[in-house]
């Protein structure tokens, strides 16, 4: 279904919707929630285009949202390498997400690491009650 419908869907977002699924953890600092595939479709406000990041990037990069955290930041993959970035405090208007330097930042150079990021931030919670992700 999310290939039918968001054919430019990283190939390990893909994988990750088919294999683990959505995933809520409420509890986890402000909670940190990847969305089920109904979540990705849902909210696009365009069929047949990708989501974007602008500001303050140079180029617009397509991106796909799949998570998000209890503060209000997104989670968001980019459809050509697979970056993965928070959008902190970005500003969405007709498809395009705009922000500031500290709003919109890499927090992963892959969903691999990202992912792998995240569960060392469920573990440091775990350990010391301290996580950041």
């Amino acid at each position: 279904m999310l290939r039918e419908r968001l054919p430019w869907a990283p190939d390990g977002l893909v994988a990750l919707q088919r294999w683990v699924g959505p995933v809520s953890l409420p509890d986890i600092g402000n909670g940190y929630f990847l969305h089920p595939v109904d979540g990705l479709i849902g909210c696009l406000d365009h069929d047949g285009y990708a989501d974007q990041i602008a500001e303050p990037l140079i180029d617009c990069v397509d991106i796909v949202v799949f998570g998000s955290n209890g503060s209000g930041d997104l989670y968001a993959i980019a459809t050509k390498d697979g970056s993965v970035f928070r959008l902190r405090d970005a500003e969405y208007l007709r498809g395009i997400y705009h922000g500031s330097e500290r709003g919109i930042s890499v927090v992963g150079d892959d969903l691999r690491e990202f992912l792998e990021r995240f569960l060392a931030a469920v573990a440091g919670l775990a350990h010391d009650g301290v996580t950041d992700l």
